[in-house]
């Protein structure tokens, strides 16, 4: 098989993803804000290059909240690592960062407390 000539074939680069808690939506709105003008933003400020950015949740809860989390995607490890040692900075404001790591979030039923499911499926009777 010839490795270098595959068809409709693209590369896949390992992401380091990075999630920031409390980012002002007017600073940073995964929403509105054209991706190239966010990675250009954290470019500036930070000195890390970004693969891309988004929000942590989907649909967000209070869509009203001044602030929410998103997660910033960088193809090296390094600068990755540079956001969790270092924080955010972004126009005068420091933002902590952790590791991101999506396999860790855990369903739990708010009716049960039982796992892997959520209250509005569950199917036990509460006394």
């Amino acid at each position: 098989m010839k490795w270098n000539e595959l068809e409709n074939a693209t590369l896949i680069k390992s992401t380091y993803d990075v999630v920031i808690h409390g980012v002002p939506k007017l600073d940073i709105d995964t929403q509105k804000t054209n991706q190239e003008k966010t990675k250009t933003k954290l470019k500036t400020n930070n000195d890390v290059t970004v693969a891309r950015v988004a929000a942590l949740m989907k649909k967000a809860k209070n869509p009203n909240a001044p602030t929410h989390s998103i997660v910033v995607f960088t193809e090296c490890p390094k600068e990755a690592n540079k956001l969790i040692y270092e924080g955010l900075h972004l126009k005068g404001r420091y933002h902590a960062a952790e590791r991101y790591a999506p396999q860790c979030q855990i369903k739990q039923c708010f009716n049960c407390q039982g796992y892997g499911y959520k209250a509005n499926v569950c199917t036990k009777n509460l006394k």
